[in-house]
């Protein structure tokens, strides 16, 4: 089982989903997708999941857009 804590999730506006969406840390993202970070990464890049930045400079990607089926 895999449990996310709550502590880095956030309720924001996804400018790509055009909605209010749950964000949560690159970090997390990752975990959620059994991906590395630097692989996540890449599919922020390439777009192929929503993120955002916060004013500390801090990524944070979009759940609703997060497929754990990326390749």
């Amino acid at each position: 089982m895999l449990i996310i804590s709550s502590h880095g999730k956030v309720t924001d506006w996804c400018v790509t989903c055009g909605a209010r969406a749950e964000m949560i840390p690159l970090s997390e993202a990752a975990l959620l997708a059994r991906v590395d970070a630097r692989t996540l990464f890449r599919w922020v890049e390439a777009e192929k999941v929503h993120s955002t930045e916060t004013t500390r400079g801090s990524l944070m990607i979009c759940v609703g857009s997060l497929n754990v089926n990326q390749t």
